[in-house]
């Protein structure tokens, strides 16, 4: 069995987990507020009147107008070709948003399922102002340099709002029985994000307090495609390697990887 190529855009934008075959922490990620070209309105309540600290560099690119679609480009420099999950943490509540890669087809982001949903609302209120992380889907791209645009074309105002919350994320993949990857019967995954002491502060890249006890770690926003699933089972380990009740889940062939969990053990 060929295990398939995983390279994960997480976007918002985009990050980029690790190539499977290669272990490389390969990755691609970029700021929503950091678009190269952007033709949006923000609007004071929506825009600005938000929790800043629950975003990303405390920032994200916003639309509220009655009068046009929010648009947004980025550009890319894709190391290896390969097929790419994307992964935008944006607007949820009444949103529209769709991407294009370069000048090709437009594709809707399904923002009806979104995870680790919050409320950035200075107030609290429950309105539109909640972001979650939306799977955009497979993407084919390219080595090289490429573009991708988002639309926020919601019917309320044409609101919408890009934003990016993990810094880091690689994930290893180790066969556990010295076969390689391709025939290996039990495989560890490992995944990693980024972690921090309790009150670790820096400005302009330079630290202000190194923090104290306990370490706070993000959650894990990963998945695992194998090229054939047939047979597989996964089993997930906490820090300790004991076997959790907090179980990945696969589907055709693809394992999302619980948001708490650092070890994955797929056999077959």
């Amino acid at each position: 069995m060929r295990l398939s190529s995983l390279r994960q855009i997480f976007l918002l934008i985009l990050l980029l987990m690790s190539s499977i075959a290669s272990a490389a922490d390969n990755y691609i990620w970029i700021e929503g507020e950091a678009a190269t070209s952007k033709t949006v309105q923000p609007h004071n309540w929506y825009s600005n009147a938000i929790k800043k600290k629950q975003l990303s560099e405390g920032g994200w690119i916003s639309n509220f107008t009655d009068k046009a679609d929010g648009v947004a480009s980025y550009s890319l420099s894709v190391q290896a070709a390969g097929e790419y999950t994307l992964w935008v943490r944006a607007n949820v509540i009444g949103a529209a948003l769709s991407f294009q890669i370069d000048d090709g087809k437009a594709f809707e982001i399904d923002t009806s399922k979104p995870v680790d949903v919050i409320n950035i609302a200075n107030d609290g209120k429950p309105d539109l102002r909640i972001i979650g992380w939306l799977n955009g889907g497979n993407i084919p791209l390219k080595a090289g340099k490429t573009s991708i645009t988002f639309t926020m074309h919601s019917a309320n105002n044409h609101h919408g709002g890009i934003d990016s919350s993990m810094e880091y994320g690689t994930i290893h993949v180790i066969s556990l029985d010295d076969q390689s990857l391709s025939k290996s019967s039990k495989i560890l995954i490992q995944a990693f994000s980024e972690e921090k002491m309790y009150g670790f502060r820096d400005e302009n890249g330079t630290i202000k307090d190194v923090g104290r006890a306990p370490i706070n770690v993000r959650d894990i926003h990963g998945t695992v495609t194998f090229s054939n699933a047939t047979g597989l089972h996964v089993t997930t380990l906490n820090p300790n390697g004991y076997e959790t009740d907090n179980a990945a889940t696969i589907k055709n062939g693809t394992v999302t990887l619980p948001r708490t969990a650092m070890y994955t053990i797929v056999t077959r």
